[in-house]
């Protein structure tokens, strides 16, 4: 625990100076818990996909999350919703069973794809958005601002690239829509889409 504490207080600290209303101290006790993956990821792994009858069991949960570890184990401090990368045949084939056509998740891909020269973060926002969205809850569909910085802030990024990804998407994603604070991805063509 001691071990962590350094890495996990950073994250917190730089959450709360986005996020000024966030518990600190509940954050920080739930993030022991779960470290090296946030907070948000395993709420999303083990309460809402089982809501929606996804991965079928704890094996599946895990080996989506394994897979996780393999892509970013090198490279990340924590692991995140934003880490559930796209362009990984293995992780788009168990979010098959949230999506079973693939549709949503080839529009969410194809946006990704067309925002990366314009978004430097879009591979991170749009996995995060594309996760909110296949396990969305009630009527609380996709991601939420404050939730997406959550899983794409850390230390190491800028919340001007945040933003700037976050627009772009508004701007120039089809199948990006943006609806009471939330963001999510539909089959629907955007109608406030603009024509490049």
């Amino acid at each position: 625990k001691s071990a962590v504490t350094p890495c996990i207080e950073s994250y917190v600290q730089l959450w709360q100076k986005h996020v000024p209303t966030l518990d600190v101290e509940e954050h920080k006790g739930r993030f022991f818990d779960t470290y090296p993956f946030s907070p948000a990821l395993m709420t999303m792994i083990l309460t809402r996909v089982p809501a929606r009858g996804g991965f079928q069991n704890v094996r599946g949960a895990l080996s989506f999350l394994g897979n996780m570890v393999r892509l970013t184990h090198s490279g990340h401090d924590i692991i995140t919703p934003g880490d559930a990368s796209l362009n990984d045949k293995a992780n788009t084939i168990m979010l098959k069973d949230l999506d079973p056509s693939g549709d949503l998740i080839s529009r969410a891909r194809e946006n990704m794809e067309d925002l990366k020269p314009r978004a430097p973060m879009s591979q991170s926002l749009a996995a995060s958005v594309l996760l909110h969205t296949l396990t969305e809850r009630g009527s609380s569909r996709g991601a939420s601002r404050e939730e997406l910085i959550f899983d794409l802030l850390s230390p190491s990024t800028d919340i001007n690239a945040f933003e700037q990804t976050l627009m772009g998407f508004q701007k120039y994603a089809s199948y990006f829509h943006h609806h009471e604070g939330r963001y999510y991805f539909d089959l629907e063509e955007n109608a406030l889409f603009p024509l490049w």
